[in-house]
């Protein structure tokens, strides 16, 4: 279900269409702390979806893959939360 939901704010949101491998990849990814949704009343009005890359001489780099919010909820801080979850997420592995 989260992932049908994904696919539509992705969208409404981004001009481009992403194909299914996109969310395939997304839903049997190892770690799902990089990928976090943002509702409002039961309502997905913003995601993030992010993938580990190993890094030489780093533990792992980010790759921030998507990041999105619905006009309306714009400035809102819902991104700049988003953003604070996965790197949270990160500063614990």
């Amino acid at each position: 279900k989260n992932v049908e939901q994904l696919r539509k704010l992705n969208l409404a949101v981004f001009p481009v269409r992403y194909n299914d491998k996109f969310y395939s990849d997304l839903a049997s990814a190892p770690s799902q702390a990089y990928t976090h949704l943002a509702y409002f009343n039961d309502i997905l009005v913003g995601a993030i979806c992010c993938r580990i890359e190993p890094q030489e001489g780093a533990a792992f780099k980010l790759y921030i893959m998507t990041i999105g919010v619905l006009a309306p909820y714009r400035r809102l801080g819902i991104g700049t939360q988003l953003l604070k979850q996965v790197l949270h997420a990160c500063a614990l592995e």
